[in-house]
């Protein structure tokens, strides 16, 4: 056996079990609001006007990612993030927040776009 090899601990082990179960049963709320950009955004799409159905369920869609991002450190409240549908080449830019226990995420704006360029630190969520 390599001596450079690490056998792991029972400890580790346990610890990485604990944290699987713990994350399967998270319970996450979210509440979606817009900005007035956002809303106006919405019709002036030249291919079709995006409707509130559509960012919500794209919201919506990206809502485990999110809360996976979350759990492990890779996104935080303040982030703004892009969602990227790529059915609908629906981008959505939002930021995360915490209100009274809520996950909430604000619309900036939204595109229907293949390809959208958002501000540097801007985190992509594609689903």
């Amino acid at each position: 056996m390599n001596s450079k090899s690490k056998i792991p601990k029972l400890a580790d082990l346990l610890f990485e079990r604990s944290i699987a179960l713990v994350s399967q049963n998270i319970t996450v709320h979210m509440q979606i609001d817009k900005t007035l950009h956002a809303g106006e955004r919405q019709s002036r799409n030249p291919d079709r006007e995006i409707s509130e159905k559509e960012i919500i369920s794209t919201c919506y869609k990206a809502l485990p990612k999110i809360s996976k991002m979350l759990i492990f450190n890779k996104v935080k409240m303040g982030d703004s993030v892009l969602i990227h549908n790529t059915n609908s080449n629906l981008n959505v830019i939002g930021v995360l927040d915490t209100k009274s226990g809520l996950i909430e995420l604000t619309v900036v704006t939204v595109l229907r776009t293949e390809k959208f360029f958002p501000k540097p630190g801007t985190i992509p969520v594609v689903i």
